[in-house]
């Protein structure tokens, strides 16, 4: 699975669609590996890694609430957000929408409480709640972002509306090495 700059890259079977995988796991089965090369995400993860983060979990709207969960649970002493931006380069508005909603969840759960924010965390949970409050419909504006418009671009918007759907999966991946697991798988 691979793409840069959302073009899938020849060496792959599946550029990083993730209903295009769900379609490929569902007529042959699920791989036992699948190798992912992405503009943004994996070299954000591989970054973390070298910066020697002791758990690198993966967040998506599909399984904010998840993620919530288990953060309250492993209560760390530290929780760091890091956003794979718009072509891991540029301000993406879903990671911070993302970022705030996780960080409203974490509240609520009682993880962590306001005055424990750095500034950036209060911005990412200012946008959410305020976009919340004001009843803005998140979909409408994901879309008109510079990420949805490539998408949208190369055929896409049912990847679109795919990851707009809020805790769709009770599911934490975890980086582990080089290798992506679900919580539950670890050892």
């Amino acid at each position: 699975v691979g793409e840069v700059n959302g073009i899938k890259i020849p060496e792959a079977d599946l550029d990083n669609s993730p209903t295009d995988l769900i379609n490929y796991c569902n007529k042959y089965g699920v791989p036992k590996y699948i190798v992912i090369r992405t503009t943004a995400g994996v070299p954000t993860l591989l970054k973390c890694k070298e910066l020697g983060l002791r758990e690198i979990v993966i967040l998506a709207l599909l399984n904010v609430g998840a993620v919530a969960k288990h953060i309250h649970e492993k209560k760390p002493s530290c929780i760091c957000i890091v956003c794979s931006g718009w072509r891991g380069r540029n301000y993406a508005f879903e990671d911070h929408l993302a970022a705030g909603l996780l960080i409203s969840r974490l509240i609520d759960l009682g993880a962590t409480d306001l005055k424990e924010l750095s500034i950036e965390a209060l911005s990412a949970l200012a946008l959410y709640k305020g976009l919340r409050d004001l009843n803005i419909d998140l979909k409408t504006l994901i879309m008109s972002s510079s990420s949805a418009k490539d998408l949208n671009e190369t055929k896409r918007k049912r990847d679109i509306d795919y990851c707009l759907k809020i805790d769709a999966y009770d599911l934490v991946p975890i980086m582990i090495n080089r290798e992506i697991i679900k919580s539950s798988d670890k050892s």
